[in-house]
């Protein structure tokens, strides 16, 4: 099912789409205060959560810079893996799925809203997701937004993320949501029995996308914020598991110290995912920019520019291969693992040196965010692996394929970045290395425009190949285009 659903959503990506006109430009508010808003770092410091309320209840949420949709996981969701033996997929226990105890339930919000003409579906490189599209009021750093659409999740593969959803903050254009006509059964994901079958999987209604504001869109566009937001994410101690993880500050800067000025790079269409209007012209989708170099080690280089997505979802950084092998050659010990998706590194070990070049403006990285600690293994050994890897060939036609390149968490640690909507650009400073965000302790205000119950048999899951599981730092964002 995976497969289908995947390329089902890109055929539809690439398609035109009749896309309102307000949704195409983020007008610049009267609104100057900003709002800072504390985050929590988990899986030893390389995901990100923001509190955010949904209908009242609260709920930690990762903050993911590679997608656009706020989604959060019902209490009676089926979790769902794929069998290591036939391929097909079948029920697990909830558990499997990794969302936590914190679920969402619609019955307890007196704010909740169907949509019954929509439904929602998305692709993510940790997994696939879907339910219904619905209305609730949304409270994200002290500003609600009410009658916002979010996807209330029904049915998930594991994507290891440990909280209730996920916190979308790209464009427009890339949220899930797909229109389905009366006599469409948006749940026909699932069968009623246990084993799903890809051939009673109708994925029709995803001819007719629905693209919406997403959350903080929506704030900006009623006025509520500035229509940029900045993130200033900090480290954990080394072996902590979880911890304060940094902030996150809507129409404002973070209080931390710099080493640096801002550079200003444009938000780039992104070139592999196109999309366009009805109209014909190009739409903004990720968070895209070029990389114009990278150094590495003691005299590497690598001077061909190539675009990338910068996805605070994704633990990693994804570059060129020639460049992931070379760097981790560095590493006294470092080998290849098809499992990760990554190279394996001894967690004492010292990392080789690492800078990329973007808008003119070399940022270094910290050796401390080069090496990903990812807990004990089962001989009960320290397992680490390398934050450079390699970028992933994904199919983005039937005849082409093309390299996803992803500048993610480990590189946003180093420096304060802001996205700007209002403006179509990002900023990126580099941090001073002693500096720390303080979790809130600053004002984060500053200048910077923007002119616009399951009862299912546990032991089943030995058998089952769980998707999104088997990857412990697997992309989270980069949802819908690329069949990852």
């Amino acid at each position: 099912m995976r497969s289908l659903i995947a390329a089902s959503l890109l055929a539809s990506a690439v398609a035109a789409r009749n896309i309102p006109r307000d949704l195409l430009k983020i007008r610049q508010s009267s609104n100057t205060t900003s709002h800072t808003i504390n985050l929590t770092a988990t899986l030893y410091g390389s995901r990100f959560n923001a509190p955010v309320q949904i209908g009242g209840k609260t709920f930690d949420l990762l903050v993911d810079t590679g997608s656009s949709d706020t989604f959060v996981v019902e209490d009676d969701f089926q979790c769902v893996a794929q069998s290591a033996y036939t391929g097909e997929l079948m029920r697990v226990s909830q558990s499997t799925c990794d969302f936590g105890d914190n679920l969402y339930s619609a019955s307890e919000s007196d704010s909740y809203e169907l949509i019954s003409n929509e439904t929602f579906l998305a692709a993510y490189g940790a997994g696939v997701a879907s339910g219904d599209m619905a209305l609730e009021d949304i409270t994200l750093g002290g500003i609600t937004v009410t009658d916002q659409r979010f996807g209330a999740v029904s049915l998930s593969t594991a994507m290891g993320l440990g909280t209730s959803g996920i916190l979308g903050l790209a464009y427009p254009i890339i949220t899930s949501a797909y229109e389905v006509s009366n006599d469409t059964d948006a749940t026909t994901l699932t069968t009623e029995e246990d084993e799903l079958d890809d051939d009673e999987t109708d994925l029709s209604f995803l001819d007719n996308p629905e693209p919406y504001s997403p959350l903080f869109v929506s704030m900006a566009r009623r006025g509520l914020v500035e229509p940029y937001f900045s993130l200033a994410l900090d480290r954990l101690d080394s072996g902590k598991e979880t911890g304060a993880g940094g902030v996150m500050v809507l129409g404002g800067l973070p209080d931390v110290k710099l080493s640096g000025a801002y550079v200003t790079v444009p938000a780039e269409y992104y070139a592999d995912a196109e999309f366009r209007g009805a109209n014909g012209s190009e739409v903004r989708s990720y968070w895209a920019t070029t990389v114009q170099k990278i150094s590495y080690g003691d005299d590497g280089e690598y001077g061909t520019s190539y675009q990338t997505i910068v996805d605070s979802g994704a633990p990693m950084n994804y570059v060129p291969r020639a460049v992931a092998d070379a760097f981790n050659e560095g590493f006294d010990s470092a080998s290849w693992d098809d499992t990760q998706g990554a190279y394996l590194v001894d967690c004492d070990a010292d990392a080789p040196a690492f800078a990329v070049q973007v808008g003119g403006t070399t940022f270094t990285l910290n050796s401390q965010d080069l090496i990903l600690y990812a807990g004990v293994d089962l001989r009960g050994d320290d397992f680490c692996v390398s934050a450079i890897t390699r970028g992933m060939e994904q199919q983005v036609s039937e005849t082409e394929t093309a390299d996803l390149y992803i500048l993610g968490a480990s590189f946003l640690k180093d420096v304060v970045a802001v996205f700007d909507f209002g403006n179509s650009q990002m900023r990126f400073a580099e941090r001073d290395a002693s500096s720390s965000s303080g979790s809130g302790s600053g004002s984060g205000s500053g200048s910077g425009s923007g002119s616009d119950s399951d009862d299912d048999d546990d032991n089943a899951a030995s058998m089952l190949q769980v998707l999104g599981a088997g990857k412990l730092f697997a992309i989270v964002g980069v949802a819908v285009a690329l069949l990852i």
